[in-house]
């Protein structure tokens, strides 16, 4: 594999495929995930979808990784999007959902590797893991993607959606609960201190 090179530290291979996709690969949020071909293609890709690519590269040349998603605490984030002609409105309230690969890295093992959200990574691409959403922001993991072929199955959603005239109306909120600290009760009582000339 080229971008690999004769490189065998993993890490080291893994700052060549980060630095490989962020030159070539352009972020756009779409309403379905892409194949790792596709993406490769169209030079195109959102955030599980660069994960995906990184992923297949990883294996290609033997290095275990997976698809991680979860979703991301954003306080101030509430959109509105349309997809598949008005048959999906999604509506996100302090919530980003999002996809990063985890790649194997001896001698630190399973590592979280985030192409899209992470800052940084055009400087170091090992910001890609120090920074990523997992690790630097409040974030919740859903699900490990293995084996599962959830682009297919998100494909033939939607053309079950479409083609049987349903809509979808989702509202997706991540609410920040204010948990208060218990009332500690009172462990000393207030001494009165006299001073004996006043007695």
């Amino acid at each position: 594999f080229r971008i690999a090179g004769n490189e065998t530290n993993v890490l080291s291979i893994l700052k060549r495929f980060i630095d490989w996709i962020k030159c070539h690969i352009y972020y756009k949020s779409q309403d379905l995930p892409k194949y790792p071909a596709e993406t490769l293609r169209d030079g195109v890709g959102d955030c599980d979808d660069q994960a995906n690519l990184l992923i297949t590269f990883c294996r290609i040349i033997g290095i275990p990784a997976y698809l991680q998603v979860g979703c991301v605490y954003l306080p101030t984030r509430e959109i509105k999007a349309d997809y598949w002609k008005g048959h999906w409105i999604i509506r996100l309230t302090r919530i980003g959902w999002h996809g990063w690969a985890v790649v194997y890295v001896p001698p630190w093992g399973w590592m979280p590797v985030d192409l899209t959200f992470a800052p940084g990574i055009f400087s170091d691409p090992l910001n890609a893991i120090r920074n990523a959403a997992i690790i630097s922001q409040a974030t919740i993991q859903y699900a490990n993607i293995t084996r599962s072929d959830y682009i297919a199955s998100s494909r033939d959603y939607r053309r079950f959606i479409i083609s049987n005239e349903f809509r979808i109306y989702e509202h997706d909120i991540l609410l920040e609960e204010n948990i208060r600290p218990p009332r500690l009760p009172r462990i000393y009582m207030p001494i009165l201190s006299v001073d004996s000339e006043h007695l």
